[in-house]
């Protein structure tokens, strides 16, 4: 799970706490899950943590002008955002390794803010190489973007209608399992408004055939969310992992 812009990881814990005491009352409380929490690099003008640069005055000024502005903005390429590609999925490999998980179909990736956009664009960088190469492993068992918003939207999309066509070509053969994806977003968002993530939306209804998705919204900012909402949230991880085993 990864953390948001000038975050620690640390944050993430009591997250991690609500989520086990949820297990418990569950069918899947016998099972192992365990977190990995990685911890952003600081650098850029600020020296902050980050998984790709940010152009902090740039990004707030977008957020809080016109949408056609942040439209453009989150169609950019970040700074950075080939390096966290890289170094994120090795630590996928890296994972799968010291836990002996047979593939990614054994993880879920989940973040919040840059997190949440970097895990989705992680995941659709390793599909993308598994389109080209399914040695490489398929898709994770699931993705969380909590508060997050879309970037490089043409190569996302370029990648979903890829996989679109590779499962239609072998006439919709199950083991090219569906992105299960879960989306939710505060109302009263102030640092990435409600609007983005209804674009992220609207980009994966639009390759139904490879994409399985739940959206949620609250009634709070730039958080997790209500009770009720991270418990959406815990089941969704559940879900995704048992049908994974």
């Amino acid at each position: 799970m990864l953390h948001g812009f000038q975050a620690k990881n640390i944050g993430l814990l009591p997250f991690a706490n609500e989520f086990y005491l949820h297990q418990k009352t569950s069918i899947a409380e016998d099972k192992n899950i365990i977190f990995v929490f990685p911890q952003a690099p600081r650098g850029g003008l600020l020296n902050v943590s980050q998984w790709w640069e940010i152009d902090l005055v740039k990004w707030l000024n977008a957020a809080n002008g016109d949408q056609a502005v942040l439209a453009k903005l989150l169609r950019e390429r970040p700074e950075g955002l080939a390096v966290a590609r890289k170094n994120l999925s090795l630590l996928m490999d890296q994972i799968c390794d010291k836990y002996n998980l047979i593939s990614h179909e054994n993880l879920v990736l989940a973040g919040f803010s840059q997190g949440a956009i970097t895990v989705m664009d992680v995941a659709l960088d390793r599909l993308n190489s598994y389109i080209a190469d399914e040695k490489s492993g398929g898709p994770p068992a699931g993705i969380t973007m909590l508060s997050g918003a879309p970037t490089v939207i043409e190569e996302w999309s370029a990648v979903l209608k890829k996989y679109t066509d590779l499962v239609k070509k072998m006439n919709n053969n199950k083991k090219y399992k569906k992105l299960k994806v879960f989306i939710s977003h505060g109302l009263l968002d102030p640092v990435l408004p409600y609007v983005v993530s209804g674009w992220t939306k609207s980009l994966l209804e639009q390759t139904p055939d490879v994409v399985e998705l739940q959206y949620v919204s609250h009634n709070e900012g730039h958080s997790f969310g209500c009770a009720e909402t991270k418990n959406k949230i815990f089941s969704f991880w559940l879900d995704a992992l048992i049908g994974a085993c």
